[in-house]
């Protein structure tokens, strides 16, 4: 908790204080844990709020939003990213979960996350603005599956493309 509620907040005050007008900001996926609708979850499908981490994303992801409105020509990215494994418990527990939308069809590989907030710092090919984005980014599910996340949003707004 104090890093992700103090430590944003000072991290967005010290750029409001400098003067930083571009600002990609970690979320989770995990804002929709106790999800049972369709897939891909989209950015209109409501969050769940299942445990105190969670509740931090979502307080990170309106803490951004603030500083978008308050930086003039701020440009702030918010990445909901999906599940990179990063213990073999957490490949596992990935292989473990079938059901769709679970496991490999929410995993994200440590390539498609770089990618992803590479193409978050540098928007100069999509020819984006200030302001306030939020978008998800996952690596693409196994062939006849389908993704977690809508990945339209980061294609629009980023133009972000999964390879793995």
């Amino acid at each position: 908790m104090p890093a992700n509620i103090l430590g944003v907040s000072n991290v967005l005050d010290a750029c409001r204080r400098a003067g930083v007008k571009q600002v990609v900001v970690a979320s989770s996926g995990q804002v929709y844990a106790g999800h049972t609708g369709a897939y891909p979850i989209t950015l209109t499908t409501p969050t769940s709020v299942v445990c105190s981490y969670v509740s931090t994303k979502l307080f990170d992801e309106g803490a951004a939003q603030a500083f978008a409105h308050d930086v003039p020509d701020a440009m702030v990215t918010v990445i909901r990213f999906a599940w990179c494994p990063r213990t073999p418990a957490d490949v596992a527990a990935m292989r473990a979960a079938t059901e769709p939308g679970q496991g490999a069809d929410e995993y994200l590989s440590p390539v498609d996350a770089a990618g992803c907030v590479h193409d978050a710092l540098c928007p100069d090919s999509t020819g984006r603005g200030a302001g306030y984005a939020l978008v998800f980014c996952q690596s693409l599910p196994p062939p006849g599956r389908h993704a977690r996340f809508d990945l339209d949003p980061a294609r629009t707004i980023l133009g972000y493309e999964p390879h793995a």
